[in-house]
């Protein structure tokens, strides 16, 4: 870590995989949307001039299975981190107007994205490993920005954040724990914990089995795209956990060195996993 750095990272069970099927969308886009409308009652723009100066960053996410809370400060910056972080849960802001004006930006962006054909391969191999199912990570579409309902999003975004139960916070980087812990009480123990949800549902959705294979032609460039996926389940610990990711790594290094390296046959090969 840099002699000057900070780093916050908190996460619980649950995410999209707590929402209902018709609360999917919503749930995808909510924390970004409230990320770009302020807190409590500072618009970004009053925001931005407050934190100018600064070395403060916050985000929040909704993972399939998790959610989480990230940051980042300086020394002399960590009171302002936890001071937004506190707000980020406790007092998120609406605003009609930005909202539809991100609604319009993104919607202009996607269309000039769906005429990309690594967009279009990327949407074809979607649902080519999937069966038809409300939670397919399809790729966004003006459409989905559309059916965004400014009301629905903040309530799940609140529903989820609003309480602090079950986060495991975890603060690490350049401070003095005796320092640091009249903080941690004031912004991080200060928070509400009313009793909320928290777990993982599984919503049965799975890639197809067997071999499957599709050819996908697009575009007027004399270029090509191929992935192989393959897929199963098996109950891992974080020992095998840590193993696999190593065996990732592995499996990169070689076939940069044998593809791009050696053939020559490849730009860059990628290997990436989930778990």
């Amino acid at each position: 870590f840099k002699n000057d750095q900070i780093l916050l990272g908190a996460s619980r069970a649950g995410g999209m995989s707590m929402v209902a099927d018709t609360d999917f969308l919503q749930a995808r886009y909510a924390t970004t949307i409230v990320g770009v409308m302020g807190m409590k009652d500072i618009a970004p723009i009053e925001l931005g001039k407050f934190l100018a100066g600064k070395n403060v960053s916050v985000s929040t996410k909704f993972g399939e299975n998790f959610e989480g809370i990230s940051g980042s400060s300086s020394k002399r910056d960590l009171e302002t981190m936890l001071q937004v972080i506190y707000l980020a849960i406790t007092a998120p802001r609406r605003d009609p107007a930005l909202f539809q004006s991100f609604v319009g930006k993104q919607q202009d962006a996607l269309r000039n994205q769906m005429a990309s054909p690594f967009a279009v391969f990327q949407d074809q191999l979607i649902h080519t490993m999937y069966p038809a199912h409300p939670r397919l990570p399809v790729l966004s579409t003006p459409e989905h920005i559309a059916a965004l309902d400014l009301d629905r999003l903040m309530a799940i975004y609140q529903a989820r954040f609003s309480s602090a139960k079950g986060f495991t916070f975890f603060l690490v980087g350049s401070f003095d724990i005796e320092k640091v812990k009249s903080l941690v009480l004031s912004y991080l123990a200060g928070l509400p914990a009313y009793d909320v949800e928290v777990g993982i549902k599984d919503h049965g959705l799975r890639p197809l089995s067997g071999i499957v294979k599709k050819n996908v032609y697009v575009g007027k460039e004399s270029q090509s795209l191929v992935t192989l996926q393959m897929h199963g389940e098996r109950k891992m610990s974080i020992a095998d956990r840590m193993r696999f990711s190593a065996v990732m790594e592995v499996l990169q290094l070689r076939l940069t060195a044998k593809m791009r390296e050696e053939l020559g046959a490849v730009y860059s090969p990628q290997v990436s996993y989930r778990t």
